[in-house]
């Protein structure tokens, strides 16, 4: 479904154009909340990053949005995996990240790719990169399962614009209420569609001896 035909059904729902420049935006954000929720197999995506002999770090792939969950270096996993996004446990284990050597262990800070010793090495990272945002009216939700454009997309934004028109009444917000018990409703299909990779998205300071 194109944002053209989104744009189309949620005017229908809502019976006010005046919400139509605002509609893309909507769809972007609703591709946000699911993009961020969800590990999906269409966003799954590996990329090469090669590390600095100067440095401990180095930029993730500009595409990278979340879950490092794979590394491996000339066919050699490094670290591990379950760990990728503990850094106060990256920090514990390698007290001599100023040394020079082969790579042993690494992990996601922010944006960087943080590593132990300084060498260059070409790193092999498995990861979920960011959605393709929509703009024009024939752009497509391409990494959403198209039966799912509609109920996901529609319920959405009618969930939002109807906060909007009916922001400030006394009563309970009916419509506001209606759409986004539909959109959640729908989530759960999702589920389906997603790459099991056997690791949490996020370990936060386990301890470990």
């Amino acid at each position: 479904m194109t944002l053209g035909e989104i744009t189309e059904l949620v005017l229908d729902v809502v019976q006010d154009d005046s919400f139509e420049d605002s509609i893309p935006a909507y769809a972007n954000s609703c591709l946000d909340f699911i993009t961020q929720r969800y590990e999906l197999d269409s966003l799954n995506s590996s990329d090469l990053v090669t590390t600095d002999p100067s440095s401990n770090h180095v930029p993730l792939p500009s595409n990278y949005m979340k879950g490092l969950y794979w590394a491996q270096s000339e066919g050699n996993l490094i670290g591990t995996p379950y760990y990728y996004h503990d850094f106060k446990r990256f920090l514990r284990r390698n007290q001599g990240r100023q040394e020079t050597g082969s790579l042993s262990d690494i992990c996601v800070v922010g944006k960087d790719l943080h590593y132990t010793k300084r060498c260059a090495a070409d790193i092999e990272i498995h990861f979920f990169e960011k959605p393709t945002y929509m703009s024009g009216t024939m752009d497509e939700p391409v990494c959403i399962p198209a039966h799912l454009h509609e109920p996901l997309f529609v319920n959405y934004i009618a969930w939002k614009v109807y906060d909007l028109i009916e922001d400030g009444i006394e009563d309970p917000k009916t419509n506001t209420q209606h759409y986004q018990k539909l959109f959640i409703s729908f989530l759960p299909d999702i589920e389906l569609f997603e790459t099991q990779t056997d690791q949490p998205e996020f370990v936060q300071d386990e301890w470990s001896p």
